[in-house]
């Protein structure tokens, strides 16, 4: 019964965390703010649109996906930083890394957005 009640509480603990560096990147980077706020107004969208249950999960994954992205490059920057406070060119470059796969996420989303989106509003006017 003791390791059941340590598992769950070594569980708690591990949320906890989580919900602290979500906290932080949504107290401390301007970019993930950008992206919330773009996830809302795709959502009010996808409302007034009556998106079908597939094209929310295509949606959704991709709010998703660039959240996480941008969340993974903070990590990274923060990482980066602390282990090596002088500018670096290779340091430089994994920074560029971190920030183009974020890039690549929001192009994605953006993509797939528009092909839901302009089908819906295509058939509005026709």
């Amino acid at each position: 019964m003791n390791a059941l009640r340590d598992s769950l509480n070594k569980n708690l603990r591990s949320y906890g965390y989580a919900i602290k560096g979500i906290r932080y990147v949504f107290c401390h980077e301007n970019n993930i703010l950008y992206q919330t706020v773009a996830a809302i107004i795709t959502i009010t969208l996808g409302c007034f649109l009556s998106l079908d249950r597939m094209e929310w999960v295509c949606i959704i994954v991709m709010i998703g996906l660039v959240l996480t992205a941008e969340t993974f490059n903070t990590a990274i920057e923060k990482l980066i930083d602390h282990l090596h406070p002088q500018r670096h060119p290779g340091i430089g470059l994994v920074k560029d890394l971190s920030a183009g796969a974020v890039l690549i996420t929001s192009i994605t989303a953006t993509a797939v957005g528009i092909i839901i989106f302009l089908d819906k509003v295509i058939h509005i006017y026709h």
